[in-house]
């Protein structure tokens, strides 16, 4: 099973809980371990906040788009990520 989420979003760390939350169920469903989940949304979540910051200086303004896919299972039965 071939699975993708694609966010569109302006720099406006308002927006970041969505991110979250779209993030977070987007693993689960790819079947992560729930540790895993955590782990990945706060890497992402800590990678936007630093776009935000860093990159974009605080403007509120700046698109950003996140893309998440899981290719589906290798030969172990393993998702490929």
């Amino acid at each position: 099973m071939s699975l993708s989420l694609k966010v569109e979003m302006p720099s406006d760390p308002q927006l970041l809980s969505v991110v979250r939350s779209a993030v977070q169920q987007f693993v689960a469903v790819a079947g992560f371990a729930e540790e895993e989940c955590r782990a990945i949304t706060l890497a992402v979540d800590d990678a936007l906040t630093n776009i935000i910051r860093h990159a974009y200086e605080n403007r509120h303004d700046q698109p950003i788009t996140v893309t998440c896919r899981c290719l589906g299972p290798d030969a172990a039965g393993e998702p490929v990520r």
